[in-house]
């Protein structure tokens, strides 16, 4: 049997960790190791050029369009069964019958898959009644859409492998040298995550609903042998830690910090992450710092006081953000944040007031985007009511697909406080003052200079000019990242 796992991301320089951890997980627990990763390849000419019997795409809201286009062009080519996964078709499961896939997987994929695996392995099939014994799913049969019971959280994630990272591209693209915000950026870079899932229930955040509104975590040493290994195998000089909430158990934090520092991975490795404002003190920062992390970011969301009360559900106020920027500060970290502008009720007096905070905050990266709604959010089910969005796959297909957040989006402003002139005005002359930031924060260390030597990273770096432009603020528009999903 074999099956195939495609990643859309085709230019991203982070590698497809999901798509790994499903390989992994695959390859250790069935009797089935024809798993291919497709990614950064040409997906229609590898799958006219294989027998797969099944075909797996993860997508997010904005990949579905992508990723729908080319379950169409692979049904012209290929028999496989095509099966869709990732937060979209898990929050909008709905949008399978309009869609070319066959079967759709709800929730976290890895025992999920297995079973299809396996029983697929036995039958040489997949049979409307033996898909029915399966939880996590939704399928096509000749009459109707069937959904099955819902998938269990797995509660041991120790017992999912570290990433497949041995079938991705790691030495031709994602090892390469990668430009960073910040003072350290460039270097060899990879990402990880240590955790899934936010314990928070943002009402602008699908990763909620996602998880089931848990949050479970790696044991420490599992972290710690997963960056022995990238630094001994790889020789990586930075991770990020992609977690939405690394920091939500402080003493899993104060452990691992401990590990590195007792092996000495702290002085070989830095490190960066996310923060919560009302989860920062002076004892987790100086874990962090312990562990060599250099670089943090915030979701800040916004300077005013009664919209922050809103996007956080009074979890935290801009004075526990004050208090966190403070304390990063002082231990000289890099400080990354992004805010939103455009929330329900929001009038010009609290823009204005984010727009000061920006200023007050004085961070070395930031980023500023218009708020729109994302499928089974409350600002999902607020923008319904007002009729500027709709669950159907029609509205999901050509607005939501290929969204990219930093632009204006006059079709999904959600404040009727604010005039849309006010507020195109407004969002412009922000993205400016940021514009006009990243040319002052952009700096190269002689100490990076000998990556100039690597001819593949030369080439990355002409390819990527346009990217690197926009980072210097020189081009006020991303329009690489518009290109990648145009």
């Amino acid at each position: 049997m074999k099956f195939a796992l495609i990643s859309l991301q085709q230019n991203t320089t982070d590698p497809p960790l999901g798509l790994a951890y499903l390989s992994a997980y695959l390859k250790k627990y069935s009797k089935n190791n024809e798993i291919k990763i497709i990614d950064k390849e040409d997906i229609l000419e590898n799958i006219k050029n294989n027998n797969y019997d099944l075909i797996g795409i993860s997508a997010m809201t904005t990949d579905f369009k992508r990723a729908n286009s080319y379950a169409k062009e692979i049904k012209k080519i290929s028999k496989a069964k095509l099966i869709i996964g990732g937060v979209h078709i898990t929050i909008m499961p709905h949008h399978l019958e309009e869609s070319e896939f066959d079967i759709g997987i709800i929730g976290e994929g890895e025992k999920t898959i297995l079973e299809l695996i396996n029983l697929f392995n036995r039958d040489n099939e997949l049979t409307e009644d033996n898909l029915k014994n399966i939880k996590g799913l939704i399928f096509k049969t000749k009459n109707y859409m069937y959904t099955t019971p819902p998938r269990e959280l797995i509660t041991n994630l120790d017992e999912i492998p570290y990433p497949d990272r041995n079938s991705l591209k790691m030495k031709e693209i994602y090892l390469l040298p990668q430009i960073k915000a910040g003072s350290d950026n460039i270097g060899i870079f990879t990402t990880i995550f240590t955790s899934r899932g936010c314990p928070y229930n943002c009402p602008f955040c699908s990763s909620s609903s996602y998880w089931n509104k848990k949050i479970r975590f790696h044991s420490a040493n599992y972290v710690i042998n997963e960056i022995e290994l990238l630094y001994k195998k790889y020789k990586v000089e930075g991770i990020h830690i992609s977690d939405d909430l690394f920091i939500a158990d402080k003493k899993r934090v104060k452990e691992i910090a401990n590990k590195l520092e007792e092996n000495g991975l702290n002085k070989k490795i830095r490190f960066s992450l996310l923060l919560r404002s009302n989860l920062v003190d002076e004892d987790l920062i100086k874990d962090l710092k312990k562990m060599n992390v250099t670089h943090v970011g915030f979701g800040f969301e916004s300077g005013s006081t009664k919209i922050l009360k809103y996007l956080k559900k009074n979890t935290l106020t801009v004075e526990d953000h004050k208090n966190a920027v403070k304390l990063c500060k002082k231990y000289n970290f890099q400080l990354s944040g992004s805010f939103l502008i455009g929330c329900p009720n929001e009038t010009k007096e609290d823009i204005l007031e984010t727009f000061n905070f920006i200023e007050e905050l004085n961070l070395n990266q930031m980023n500023v985007n218009q708020l729109i709604p994302m499928p089974k959010t409350d600002i999902w089910n607020y923008a319904k009511e007002e009729g500027l969005v709709n669950d159907s796959f029609e509205f999901t297909i050509k607005n939501l697909s290929d969204l990219f957040v930093h632009n204006y989006n006059p079709s999904l402003r959600l404040s009727k406080e604010i005039k849309e002139s006010e507020f195109k005005e407004l969002f412009d002359k922000i993205q400016e003052r940021i514009k006009n930031k990243k040319s002052n924060n952009f700096s190269l260390k002689l100490t990076y200079l000998k990556y100039l030597k690597n001819p593949r990273f030369i080439l990355k770096l002409f390819k990527r000019r346009n990217r690197i432009l926009f980072l210097l603020g020189i081009k006020k528009k991303d329009i690489e990242y518009k290109t990648e999903n145009s």
